[in-house]
């Protein structure tokens, strides 16, 4: 389970609030939540907000997780900015991203510099030929630190893993794992917290994270690679947040990911990687093995405990 650290159960919510982003974007929520978000603008500081509310719209599917299959309703988004003129700027870059080339490119950056993260890390996510999760975990990866379907790839600080939702302060997609500006921004964030909390937070974001998406991911606590072989202590995933957002919650794909990969690595303390498969082990020997049939990328988040983490 995540640490729950952050006011209001929401890592950017709380940024918003101590004033350290000038707008908040809100996505994926159902009418209740909405509504809750609603109720704690003070907590917010009463900021000028928009709701767009896309259930209204033909598509079948939530953005988040719904799944080929999937019939979710599409979801709620609630804008929130610190002034009025910043919530029309940020609507206006959320509406020319749907437009294409540069147009694109340049309202990403700026919905990016709003929502407070680092314009290198904007400018390469407007870059990438599609903005989808695969497609940015996948760029990633160089010929360098591949071994078949495996990508293998070392952070400079665990404050850099963006993947458990709601627990790191990088809540963008980083340039890359060594970017500066992503692990100033999250030590900022981490100024805000106890030393208490912000140490059990270092160390829950630290292990090692094996992730086929941005939700589909195992993050393995208290692990160390040696080679192709990873021992750990304990597993969570997607859906180890405090309080899950429904869209996550409600994730068939996430509910079915973690009933037939997470509850494997749950029942192992080791898992050996090598070219296009994986076998994972308990003490008493293997308990699962199988072929990799999309790229895994295995990314190092060094533990400060251990020294490994340049914090």
């Amino acid at each position: 389970m995540a640490p729950d650290v952050w006011p209001l159960g929401h890592v950017e919510a709380a940024l918003f609030a101590r004033g350290l982003k000038p707008a908040l974007k809100l996505e994926d929520l159902t009418p209740a939540e909405a509504r809750l978000w609603e109720k704690r603008a003070e907590m917010l500081g009463n900021p000028a907000r928009a709701i767009r509310d896309q259930r209204t719209l033909p598509s079948p599917e939530s953005r988040l997780l719904a799944g080929r299959k999937a019939s979710a309703r599409p979801p709620i988004t609630l804008l929130l900015g610190r002034t009025p003129e910043i919530l029309a700027t940020l609507l206006t870059a959320e509406d020319a991203q749907s437009t294409s080339g540069a147009a694109r490119a340049e309202a990403i950056r700026c919905a990016g510099r709003l929502l407070g993260y680092p314009d290198c890390c904007t400018s390469t996510f407007s870059r990438l030929p599609r903005q989808d999760d695969p497609q940015v975990i996948a760029a990633y990866s160089t010929p360098g630190n591949r071994d078949g379907s495996i990508r293998f790839l070392t952070a400079r600080t665990a404050l850099l893993n963006f993947f458990p939702p709601l627990a790191s302060p990088v809540t963008w997609y980083p340039c890359s794992f060594a970017c500066d500006s992503s692990r100033a921004v999250a030590a900022e964030a981490l100024e805000t917290l106890s030393t208490e909390q912000a140490d059990t937070l270092r160390e829950f974001l630290s292990g090692i994270v094996l992730a086929f998406d941005r939700f589909r991911f195992v993050h393995l606590h208290r692990a160390r690679r040696d080679g192709i072989l990873v021992r750990y202590e304990s597993v969570s995933d997607a859906l180890s947040a405090h309080a899950p957002p429904m869209a996550l919650a409600r994730s068939a794909r996430l509910r079915a990911f973690r009933r037939f990969v997470t509850r494997r690595f749950a029942m192992g303390r080791e898992v050996l990687l090598e070219g296009d498969r994986l076998i994972i082990r308990s003490q008493a020997g293997a308990l699962a093995s199988g072929l990799l049939l999309e790229p895994l990328t295995v990314v190092w988040f060094p533990s400060a405990v251990s020294g490994g983490e340049d914090s």
